[in-house]
C-alpha cells in the first residue's frame, strides 16, 4: 500500500524506478511561480537589481534564488531539473504579466514540464 506524502516537512522520494512523483515536484514549483507572479515586490526585485558585489539586496536574491532551488531539487532529486524548472518559472512569469499567456495556460504548461522533466512524458 502506497502512502501519501500528505503535509510531512520530509520531502517526497522518490520510486523503486527513481522516478519522482511528479505532482509533489508540481506543487513546490507552483508555489515558487505564485510567489514571484502574486508578490511584486519578489519579482520586482529579481528583474530590477543587478547583482553588485557586497551589497544587502544581492545578497538577498542569492538567498532567495539558493532557497528555491534547494527546495525544488530537494523534491527533484537532480540539481539540473531545478535550474531548468526555474528558468521556465521566470519565463513563464513575464508571459504572464506581459499578457502573451493567461495564468491557468502557464499554471499548465509549468504542470506539462514537471511532468515531461520527471516522467519522460505528460499524463494529461
Amino acid at each position: 500500500m502506497k502512502k501519501s506524502a500528505g503535509r510531512s516537512a520530509k520531502p517526497p522520494a522518490a520510486d523503486a524506478t527513481g522516478d519522482v512523483p511528479a505532482h509533489a515536484l508540481v506543487g513546490v514549483v507552483m508555489e515558487i511561480f505564485h510567489m514571484r507572479l502574486m508578490q511584486p515586490a519578489v519579482e520586482q526585485c529579481l528583474n530590477k537589481v543587478v547583482y553588485t558585489k557586497d551589497t544587502d539586496t544581492t545578497k538577498l536574491l542569492r538567498e532567495i534564488d539558493a532557497t528555491a532551488e534547494k527546495a525544488v531539487t530537494a523534491v527533484s532529486g537532480n540539481a539540473a531539473i531545478s535550474r531548468v524548472l526555474l528558468l521556465t518559472v521566470t519565463g513563464l512569469v513575464q508571459s504572464v504579466r506581459c499578457r502573451r499567456l493567461s495564468l491557468f495556460e502557464a499554471e499548465e504548461d509549468l504542470k506539462k514540464a514537471c511532468f515531461l522533466l520527471t516522467c519522460g512524458h505528460p499524463t494529461a
